[in-house]
């Protein structure tokens, strides 16, 4: 299957989820990601540990924050919201 098919299958099986969510629970955060991330990266439903980047051709566009402070960011704007 196609990584674009498999995205639109897990984003339904997402979508489903959404009712059953807790907004500010990191674990619903990762357990929704590792839905709609499933068969994609081997990393499902974990915060990152590695960069990330958007490439056009030969020129880096985008680089995302280090994951650390991902991490931790999301975290603590979850606590924050409790």
């Amino acid at each position: 299957m196609s990584s674009e098919i498999q995205e639109v299958h897990n984003a339904v099986k997402g979508y489903d989820l959404f009712e059953t969510l807790k907004p500010f629970s990191v674990a619903d955060l990762k357990m929704a990601h590792g839905v709609m991330a499933a068969a994609l990266p081997d990393d499902a439903g974990r915060f990152g540990s590695g960069g990330v980047g958007i490439v056009s051709g030969r020129q880096v566009i985008h680089v995302a924050p280090p994951s650390c402070r991902i991490c931790n960011s999301a975290a603590m704007n979850i606590s924050i919201c409790n």
